[in-house]
């Protein structure tokens, strides 16, 4: 699990060199309640994901990573993902909660992921959203799962 999140860390790392941060150019929706596109919750996913990654390269300390995890919280929370991620998107924020007590487990644990045809549909929309510009876990094939 480590190995699969570092290569992904390690992806998105050599995507920055290149990349600078920046406000989101995907216009989010403005009626409340309105479910996002799967564009405009990839703009925030990939915006978020960004940040987080340039965090877990620069941080000095975990509150850094802290704060990283906060910020991309309460924007998830601010999202209504569209029909099909809401599972998803629970978890996801969940996940990130947990990880507030120990920071530095997101570079360990296997985010969730959404359900396989949905995860596919992501990933090939990636290349439109201009905030995606590093690989994500969605376009990131999930490792099969040893037999025993």
């Amino acid at each position: 699990m480590r190995r699969w999140f570092l290569g992904v860390v390690g992806a998105a790392m050599l995507g920055s060199a290149a990349c600078g941060g920046g406000p989101s150019s995907t216009p989010l929706p403005t009626a409340a309640g309105t479910p996002y596109t799967d564009e405009q919750y990839l703009a925030v996913m990939c915006r978020d994901l960004d940040h987080l990654t340039d965090v877990l390269v620069t941080a000095t300390n975990a509150d850094d990573v802290r704060q990283a995890l906060q910020r991309f919280i309460d924007d998830l929370r601010s999202v209504v993902p569209p029909a099909d991620l809401a599972a998803f998107h629970a978890a996801f924020i969940a996940y990130l909660e947990e990880a507030l007590a120990q920071p530095l487990d997101v570079i360990t644990r296997k985010p969730p992921l959404p359900e396989e045809e949905v995860r596919r549909r992501l990933a090939a929309k990636e290349p439109t959203v201009p905030e995606c510009r590093r690989p994500t876990f969605f376009s990131v094939e999930p490792a099969a799962t040893p037999t025993p």
